[in-house]
């Protein structure tokens, strides 16, 4: 099963198994970031024997460019700060519709205390 993740940066490759990890495209711009070594760590307890593929950036891979193929996707990511349905929405939908990849975004994400914590875009696709 491969499970791919989306965030800004790379993980750490000396704290996460190597073994069941792939940087996708091979291309990490934006360095390695603390968050996105938590995700890929969360992933791979959640499902320890699964083919992680780590994206640089937001990005929707094709599922099929990979073995094995992907089919589960996890977003821990917002771009709007209300629960209206956009564009970004719309992008997770189409991506979901074609290619049949499940996907899980984080509701909410933010830090501060001044922002409402309800499910945002595209989580709400």
């Amino acid at each position: 099963m491969g499970v791919y993740f989306s965030e800004t940066g790379c993980p750490d490759l000396s704290e996460i198994n190597t073994s069941y990890y792939s940087q996708g495209y091979g291309v990490c711009s934006n360095g390695v970031q603390s968050h996105a070594t938590g995700v890929a760590l969360i992933l791979q307890a959640a499902a320890p024997y699964a083919q992680i593929y780590g994206f640089d950036d937001h990005d929707y891979p094709n599922p099929d460019t990979v073995s094995p193929a992907i089919d589960i996707g996890s977003q821990s990511w917002s771009y709007t700060a209300t629960g209206n349905y956009d564009v970004y929405a719309m992008l997770m939908d189409d991506y979901i519709y074609e290619y049949r990849v499940t996907n899980f975004v984080a509701a909410g994400n933010k830090k501060t205390s001044q922002e409402t914590f309800n499910v945002k875009s595209p989580g709400i696709a």
